[in-house]
């Protein structure tokens, strides 16, 4: 026969001495998993926008060197068509 008092202890809690500390790792585990799988679908899904932004940073200093005189209206009409 069980001895149900035993259970129904008041002086038992889940998050009393070790309890509290592997809770506590366990929060810490799957918050680490979770911002790991974060950063591993934005890695692997994010390329197509920095490739982007790194275009029309080339573009803009294409323009700027055009604009400085560095490149004449043909190399800059070239360069051009070559990022398209």
């Amino acid at each position: 026969m069980h001895n149900w008092y035993y259970y129904s202890n008041y002086n038992y809690s889940p998050f009393s001495g070790l309890g509290l500390f592997l809770f506590i790792i366990h929060v810490l585990f799957w918050g680490l998993v979770i911002i790991l799988a974060i950063k591993l679908i934005k890695s692997l899904f994010g390329r197509s926008e920095s490739y982007s932004d790194e275009n029309e940073t080339v573009q803009k200093i294409i323009k700027r060197r055009y604009a400085e005189g560095e490149i004449t209206k043909k190399e800059f009409e070239q360069l051009k068509k070559d990022l398209a």
